[in-house]
This record gives structure tokens, C-alpha cells and sequence, in this order.
């Protein structure tokens, strides 16, 4: 039943007849662009055939894979009834479509089948519990998981885990959202290369997508003694995003 719930809600983004004013206004336009862009010489056709055919049947194939998945999922993971009774009226609500329409949105210009089983937990995580994100909020995570690499989730979700051996901060784990709670072992950095067989380059570049996005804090800045990217500290939000991208079970 919920699996056909959400087939259907998801016709949204292509049937004409749930088109609004402004949406048919997008069609005009659209229509217009087709068009202009098949006067273009030599290339036009090609255009137009990307922009307008095999683009959108690419993306409404992703979006039926995304969800013959999310079936298989559901049945295979034996989620209790309560749950799926939770899912089911979250869907059939005006904001549980709005967020179904915004979650596959993001899914049909996915490829990384990683990053799809992120989107997937986001949709369950977000219709199965009582205190249900807000759709600005929610949103803003679905953005948040659009921009970032999965390998800067695993920095985050290392970052989470990691305790620190430093005197006077032992054991801290960070995923106490302790804001006292610091990585500033000087082994951190190698352990994480060594975990992920990243290099010191690639490791700045997904701390540096962590903390672009306020999902952690670079606590070395202005100590004295330290370097930029060498202590961390997960924020509020990035222990909030990272609960709402983990595994439903």
C-alpha cells in the first residue's frame, strides 16, 4: 500500500494533469527553448533531444529504480506495522508529498548508488517519526546531501565516532555533541587516512565540505600552537544530519 502511495505522489513531477499555472507556464517556456535551441547549427537536434528526451526519461528511470529499491527495502527489512502505518499517513498528507516531490527531486539527478541509499533512509527517517523534521529544515539537509561527497559523510560519521586519547580528554566521543569535545589527537589525521586510504589532500577537501556547510568547526583556528585542519569539533546540525542520512533500522 505505501509503495503504491508513493508511485503514485511521485506523478506529480510528470503528469500534466497536476500541473499548476505556474507549472504550464514552465511548459510554455520549455517549449519555447526546445525551439530556439533547434535552430542552433549542426548541434541543435542533439540539443534538443538531450534537454528534452533522454533527460527526462533518464530521470524518471532513476526515480522507478529508486523506488522498486525502496520496496525491496521495506519488505526486507521487516519494518513493524506502527512504522508503516506512520509512512503511510505522512504520505498521504499535503507535506509529505511536498517532501516525497523534493526527495525525488534530488533522486533523479543522482547517480552514486551510495548517495541514493542516503536519500532513501532521509525518506523513511523522515515519515516514520513522531517529531517530523519541518520541510524547511528537511530541505535544507536534502541540499546539504546534494552538494557533499559521500566520502565527506564518512569523515563526518569518523568524526562522530572518534575518541580522543589527549590528556585531560579522554575518551571524548563526539557524537555526545559535547561542545567541549574536541578531535585533537595528533594521530586523528592518520587514522583516518589509513582508514579510508585518503591522501592529505582529499582529507582537507572533505573537512573543508564539512565545515562549508556548518556540519563541523576547524576548533584550531586562532589557538595558539595549531594549524588550520588539525582539530575538529562536530556541530549541533552535523550530529542532527548525520542521525537523519543513517540507516533506519
Amino acid at each position: 500500500m505505501l509503495i503504491m502511495v508513493l508511485k503514485s505522489i511521485s506523478r506529480y513531477m510528470f503528469e500534466d494533469k497536476y500541473l499548476t499555472k505556474k507549472d504550464h507556464a514552465k511548459n510554455a517556456l520549455s517549449n519555447s527553448a526546445s525551439a530556439l535551441i533547434q535552430l542552433i547549427p549542426f548541434i541543435g537536434g542533439a540539443l534538443n533531444q538531450i534537454s528534452f528526451g533522454y533527460m527526462a526519461s533518464l530521470q524518471m528511470s532513476r526515480i522507478e529504480n529508486y523506488l522498486v529499491d525502496l520496496s525491496s527495502f521495506i519488505k526486507n527489512e521487516a519494518i513493524q506495522k506502527d512504522t508503516l502505518s506512520k509512512m503511510n499517513q505522512y504520505f498521504s498528507s499535503s507535506d509529505g508529498i511536498e517532501y516525497l516531490y523534493m526527495n525525488l527531486d534530488k533522486v533523479s539527478k543522482t547517480r552514486n548508488s551510495e548517495k541514493l541509499k542516503l536519500y532513501r533512509n532521509m525518506l523513511i527517517n523522515q515519515s516514520k517519526d513522531d517529531d517530523i523534521l519541518g520541510l524547511d529544515i528537511s530541505e535544507e539537509y536534502l541540499n546539504i546531501l546534494e552538494v557533499l561527497r559521500v566520502e565527506s559523510i564518512l569523515v563526518l560519521e569518523f568524526i562522530s565516532k572518534y575518541k580522543s586519547k589527549v590528556s585531560n580528554r579522554n575518551n571524548i566521543e563526539l557524537g555526545s555533541l559535547d561542545a567541549n569535545a574536541t578531535v585533537d589527537d595528533s594521530n586523528y589525521l592518520d587514522k583516518l587516512k589509513s582508514k579510508y586510504n585518503f591522501d592529505s589532500d582529499t582529507c582537507e577537501y572533505y573537512h573543508q565540505q564539512l565545515i562549508s556547510n556548518s556540519l563541523i568547526v576547524d576548533d584550531g583556528m586562532g589557538r595558539v600552537g595549531t594549524r588550520p585542519l588539525e582539530m575538529f569539533r562536530i556541530t549541533k546540525m552535523g550530529g542532527e544530519f548525520l542521525e537523519y542520512v543513517g540507516d533506519s533500522k
